[in-house]
């Protein structure tokens, strides 16, 4: 759900851009690299990527993380789809693209096998950089490769005995799913199918509140009919459609309000 009150140019009555959270977060509260979090927001057409560190006086078994002295990368989609291609060649082959990632602005996300840690997981890492090339501010996340298991070998007769397939990479997948959603979402093809698809329950609802308009004597007109420029013969000799019907008070208004998708289509 959206949160927040953001404006693309923080002008007064502007438009909002809310920021949406994605259930999609990561947290290792045991990490011997960093004990931090890794959580995903969408903001103002970018995928914002976080790391945040854990709160020093809360407990092990039930941590919190500071959110504002994290450290964060905002992507486009552009972007999202070069780091998605990356993530993709580094979970095939870890060592052949280690250290491996992009840039946004001052920042640099990359992913590590760990090896530079002393780890024996991957690491995501965001770090900041000055004007100079120095590294001013970063934080890692490791990925718990050990947590993620299903269950084989399963039965009545196992006497509580079974196997376990193990997931090492699960986090790493799961953030890709977010980098692929997000720069595919950002197409909005999903938007016009939705609007599309809704347009005609659209067309009904306004139709009844112009007859309502009309009856309390406000004018409702918006501008006379749109008519085709095509001269196409496919256009001018076709079945007519049903924006181009009469809208007397025989089958025009009326014929749309109580019309079923059949009748429509």
């Amino acid at each position: 759900m959206p949160y927040g009150n953001y404006s693309n140019n923080n002008k007064k009555g502007g438009p909002i851009d809310p920021t949406i959270y994605s259930p999609y977060r990561f947290n290792n509260a045991q990490s011997t690299v960093d004990q931090t979090s890794l959580t995903t927001q969408f903001w103002n057409k970018t995928l914002r990527i976080s790391i945040s560190p854990k709160n020093p006086e809360s407990p092990t078994d039930q941590p919190t993380f500071d959110m504002k002295n994290g450290i964060s990368v905002y992507l486009n989609h552009s972007k999202a789809r070069i780091l998605a291609e990356v993530l993709k060649s580094f979970i095939e082959n870890p060592e052949a693209n280690d250290n491996c990632g992009v840039t946004s602005g001052s920042s640099i996300i990359c992913f590590s096998t760990g090896k530079d840690f002393n780890s024996k997981f991957p690491l995501v890492i965001i770090r900041k950089v000055d004007e100079s090339g120095n590294v001013s501010s970063s934080f890692a996340y490791e990925v718990k490769g050990d947590y993620y298991f299903a269950v084989t070998n399963f039965s009545e007769k196992s006497n509580g005995q079974y196997g376990t397939r193990k997931f090492p990479d699960l986090e790493l997948r799961q953030l890709l799913t977010v980098l692929e959603e997000y720069y595919k979402a950002e197409t909005r093809a999903i938007a016009y199918t939705v609007v599309d698809e809704t347009r005609w329950n659209d067309y009904r609802t306004s139709t009844k509140l112009n007859r309502i308009g009309e009856k309390l004597g406000l004018d409702m007109s918006i501008g006379g009919s749109r008519q085709s420029s095509s001269t196409s013969y496919f256009s001018s000799n076709g079945p007519s459609s049903p924006a181009s019907q009469s809208n007397s008070d025989d089958g025009g208004l009326d014929a749309y309000v109580n019309a079923t998708m059949d009748d429509l289509y």
